[in-house]
């Protein structure tokens, strides 16, 4: 396959070559986490949205847990997962009684992994408050997290993956990561960042990795 790109000025060629087996067979990836529950409520539907990224070969399948109760599809919950690794759950009419911690599992051949997180759902009504008063009481120019941390139990030899999102600023954010208020570092370690979007990867995770992580975000307006 070849791809030319061209202009007034001239072109450049660039090639690649595709080879296709009959009998091909990908080799399975554990199930890895690679994007937090995050809780987002919908004032308009009046819906709880619950979400994160999974990925895996064979592709995971998912269940949704509230405390130890397994969650199943119904007309107040609507479990839903996309071959992209993609995976919601939707609480209709949300209520105060839905707060709790919520465990998102996912099952393949290669293992299972699971993260948890809490919700603490205020009511309809609080959110109507706080969408009209919230925001306006917040420095704009210091870092703002979207989505807080989330709870993570990978299997031993598993990836971690950590990601926060701040709000947008009008200054660059430095972004530092500690694990037990240490600086996190080492060979499997990898911080990445990508549109407001930082995430902390450590491969092929022991014992030794476990612990309290903090995302500390930092520019020229504070932290």
């Amino acid at each position: 396959y070849t791809c030319c790109a061209t202009n007034d000025f001239g072109e450049s060629l660039t090639h690649a070559q595709l080879r296709v087996y009959k009998h091909f067979k990908e080799a399975p990836l554990p199930s890895t986490f690679t994007q937090p529950i995050r809780d987002t409520y919908s004032l308009n539907e009046n819906e709880l949205v619950l979400d994160c990224r999974v990925r895996g070969q064979p592709r995971p399948e998912i269940q949704w847990i509230k405390g130890t109760e397994p969650i199943e599809a119904s007309e107040k919950f609507k479990p839903s997962d996309q071959a992209d690794g993609y995976a919601k759950l939707v609480i209709v009419n949300p209520t105060e009684k839905d707060s709790g911690i919520y465990w998102c599992v996912a099952r393949n051949e290669g293992a299972e992994n699971k993260i948890s997180h809490q919700v603490d759902f205020k009511g309809r009504q609080h959110y109507s408050l706080e969408k009209t008063h919230g925001f306006f009481h917040r420095d704009p120019n210091k870092p703002h997290f979207l989505l807080p941390l989330g709870n993570q139990t990978v299997c031993n030899g598993g990836t971690v993956a950590i990601s926060a999102e701040f709000m947008e600023t009008s200054t660059p954010i430095e972004v530092k990561w500690l694990r037990d208020r240490r600086v996190v570092d080492g060979p499997n370690v990898k911080a990445l960042a990508d549109r407001g979007v930082y995430t902390l990867t450590i491969m092929n995770a022991g014992p030794e990795v476990e612990g309290t992580y903090t995302c500390r975000a930092s520019n020229a307006f504070g932290r």
